[in-house]
């Protein structure tokens, strides 16, 4: 828990700067000179010239070409809040019996704390992440994203509903010589939600996942190799089993002497 935590905080201190460029800029005074954007604050910009010397520029005295330069290329800071409910799915006369699947819905909500408005074209991406019942490996149970460029204004949201995503669990007793309680499926475990930059570099994240090891690489690279999971097993949910490496596993199969000896009968 503590090591994911300090990946977290690591990574919301550097993301205020990220595409961050030297560049030419205009100061209070009008004098130009050479630096690089660290962040807003109170209604200013600081930036930090060659010499590592920081600058405050009030935002109502900034250039017009500095004002685009920070709208169309920094990333604004971001507050991700994530809000997720679930349901199960109602039983019909076509449901197997034994079948148990939990319909889950998520709230993407973005907040831009920063005050100027942005231009930037972001991308969130939400990852649901679930375990396999009888065994210790993972699944990508699903991948949802959505374009978008915050809204004008102060402060401004953008909102991004994913709905129903199926984790399903189903009695396999027929694999257990007709014993009750032998389950098999999928059950929800959580999430891990980010911010893309137009680059397609994650800026900013949240995630409810505090102890899965396979997240001490950290959000970004954890990430990347889920995309990459998602990407080459687009069909079923079974195609997108992974292991603590983040490599794509098979279907677990149940041990030899767990499985009726004459399953049809």
């Amino acid at each position: 828990m503590k090591t994911l935590r300090w990946i977290i905080l690591v990574a919301a201190l550097w993301s205020v700067s990220v595409g961050a460029e030297v560049r030419m800029w205009t100061g209070e005074d009008g004098e130009k000179f050479r630096g690089e954007f660290t962040r807003e604050l109170l209604g200013r910009i600081q930036v930090r010239d060659v010499k590592q010397t920081l600058h405050l520029i009030p935002i109502r005295k900034l250039s017009k070409s500095d004002i685009k330069y920070l709208q169309t290329t920094i990333c604004p800071e971001v507050k991700i809040q994530v809000r997720q409910s679930s349901r199960i799915r109602p039983i019909m006369e076509w449901t197997i019996a034994g079948d148990r699947t939990i319909l889950n819905t998520f709230k993407v909500t973005l907040n831009k704390k920063s005050n100027m408005d942005s231009q930037a074209k972001l991308t969130v991406e939400l990852y649901v992440i679930g375990t396999m019942v009888d065994s210790d490996a993972w699944v990508l149970v699903e991948r949802a994203t959505s374009k978008f460029v915050f809204p004008e204004g102060k402060k401004s949201q953008y909102e991004f509903v994913v709905k129903d995503v199926p984790c399903r669990k189903y009695e396999a007793n027929w694999a257990n010589d007709g014993l009750a309680d032998l389950w098999r499926g999928v059950e929800y475990l959580g999430y891990v939600a980010v911010v893309l930059d137009p680059q397609g570099e994650v800026f900013a994240y949240d995630t409810d996942l505090g102890t899965e090891n396979w997240l001490e690489i950290g959000v970004p690279e954890a990430v990347e190799k889920l995309h990459k999971l998602y990407m080459e097993g687009r069909g079923s949910q079974f195609s997108r089993i992974f292991n603590v490496e983040l490599e794509k596993m098979r279907v677990p199969q149940l041990p030899w002497y767990r499985r009726t000896k004459n399953p049809g009968s």
